[in-house]
């Protein structure tokens, strides 16, 4: 745990252990490996993390910078800010209602989920990614400049984009998720 004021560099969290970052504390390039967490409450700051596959960080209200995910999820919740992320195969980014994700770059195999009320900006999907339209999110006037994968889930909605590059857009129903990745994997193939 690290609260205010204090500053730590270089942990390793492992399975089953939980790495809390408090208000006013800061962390540098902190390790999460499968079955870790780390979580960033309101104020806290997470510098250059890496989240390994089945390994988790979780925003409260707290703010991350360069983290990567490298099979790893990160959840962005109400009043916290992820800014220059990278989501590399197998990682996945979710940002909830309040939640702020700023300067995301989606690589081939890696994935960002946007709920109602998320906001994003500067987003780079890169050959191969994700981006993911969840329940009440609305993708306005979005342009794919490399093969990559939109889907729409159920209640979710997509204004004005524009598919280039051989990328896919897909519509779900309710309940489509587990067909899109099936359809999602034998794309991939292409790439």
């Amino acid at each position: 745990m690290v609260s205010s004021g204090g500053v730590a560099s270089r942990t390793t969290v492992n399975g089953g252990s939980t790495f809390s970052v408090l208000s006013g504390g800061v962390t540098t390039a902190t390790m999460v490996n499968g079955g870790g967490l780390e979580t960033v409450l309101a104020s806290g700051t997470a510098i250059s993390t890496t989240v390994s596959t089945g390994g988790n960080q979780n925003l409260s209200g707290g703010t991350t910078r360069a983290t990567t995910l490298s099979g790893g999820t990160e959840t962005v919740l109400s009043g916290a800010v992820a800014s220059v992320t990278t989501i590399n195969n197998g990682g996945l980014e979710i940002v909830s209602s309040g939640g702020t994700a700023t300067g995301t770059t989606i690589n081939a195999g890696g994935t960002l989920e946007l709920f109602g009320g998320a906001v994003a900006s500067g987003t780079t999907l890169n050959t191969g990614g994700t981006l993911e339209i969840a329940s009440g999110y609305t993708l306005s006037g979005f342009a794919t400049s490399n093969p990559a994968f939109i889907v729409v889930l159920s209640a979710g909605s997509a204004v004005s984009t524009t598919v280039n590059s051989g990328s896919q857009l897909t519509v779900l129903s309710g309940g489509g998720r587990d067909e899109w990745r099936r359809l999602r994997w034998q794309w991939s193939q292409r790439f």
